[in-house]
């Protein structure tokens, strides 16, 4: 189950901003810029047009991008030369949601998820969606638990029955040895 994609908790008025990753260094003479992506779900940034740059969310407009030996480079308007690149290194890249494209059918954005009440199949309450970790393998769900330790459930179709963001639930079976004796 791919079940996640980035997205700070970021709020702010204005647009719906996601946090993608961070500007690395520049690539080039020609004002390109390195992304690092802060997630192992890259963001397509196909029709993005404007991203916002640093803790003031500055926005620019995106002229281009593409990947090279596995990294993002931007092309940024009014971004012509190295120096003018440099200015851009460790800044934080932000995207509007409105400009993402669809996700898949089994695609979510965390902070959708963040917060949502865990249901064993019976409809038991078991906890509270905490953090998601990246894993090589699959994400795993960290799920708060009232006066027990937290758990570690993999997002995996076996354990993740399903997602209904619309509620705020999230349905989950409990495999043998998932979780520690208590």
């Amino acid at each position: 189950m791919n079940s996640t994609v980035p997205g700070s908790d970021d709020q702010s008025s204005g647009p719906d901003l996601f946090l993608i990753g961070k500007i690395t260094k520049p690539h080039g003479l020609n004002g390109e810029v390195t992304l690092y992506f802060s997630s192992p779900h890259p963001v397509s940034l196909d029709g993005v047009t404007t991203l916002y740059f640093g803790r003031r969310k500055s926005p620019k407009t995106l002229r281009g991008w593409r990947v090279h030996q596995n990294r993002s480079l931007l092309q940024i308007e009014g971004v012509r030369y190295r120096d003018q690149a440099e200015a851009l290194r460790g800044s934080d890249v932000y995207v509007d949601r409105n400009e993402l494209g669809d996700l898949e059918e089994d695609e979510f954005y965390i902070r959708d998820l963040i917060g949502a009440e865990i249901v064993l199949e019976d409809g038991t309450l078991f906890g509270t969606l905490k953090d998601v970790v990246y894993t090589g393998a699959n994400d795993v769900y960290v799920v708060a638990r009232e006066e027990k330790a937290d758990a570690l459930l993999p997002a995996i179709h076996q354990v993740i029955k399903a997602i209904d963001l619309e509620n705020q639930r999230i349905t989950v079976a409990l495999m043998p040895g998932l979780l520690p004796e208590e």
